[in-house]
């Protein structure tokens, strides 16, 4: 019987948001065309990080974004990225699998 896998979702902290900011920047100008994301538009690593700075010093119904890190035995394989926040209705969220080797699994 092959071992049990646990996946752990919880809250990214602030001191991880560099997950998310490095998997765009340092991604291939080819993955990011699959992504639909246009490099030139991203924010710096220091801009983007400072609006996280501020965006979770907001309480947590008052962000603009919240982010879940997914792990699977303890390991990153991704984060989920929440925006268009209706607090207590609806967000809109969706998974980026940071280990390109499990992207088509």
């Amino acid at each position: 019987m092959a071992p049990e896998t646990q996946l752990t979702v919880r809250e990214m902290q602030l001191s991880e948001v560099g997950i998310r900011i490095n998997y765009f920047h340092d991604a291939s100008d080819e993955y990011l065309g699959v992504l639909g994301v246009d490099r030139s538009l991203l924010p710096t690593r220091q801009a983007w990080h400072a609006f996280y700075e501020e965006d979770y010093a907001r309480p947590i119904r008052d962000r603009v974004n919240y982010s879940l890190v997914w792990q699977r035995d303890g390991q990153l394989v991704g984060f989920s990225s929440t925006d268009r926040i209706d607090f207590g209705n609806e967000a809109f969220m969706h998974l980026h699998v940071v280990q390109a080797e499990m992207r088509s699994r």
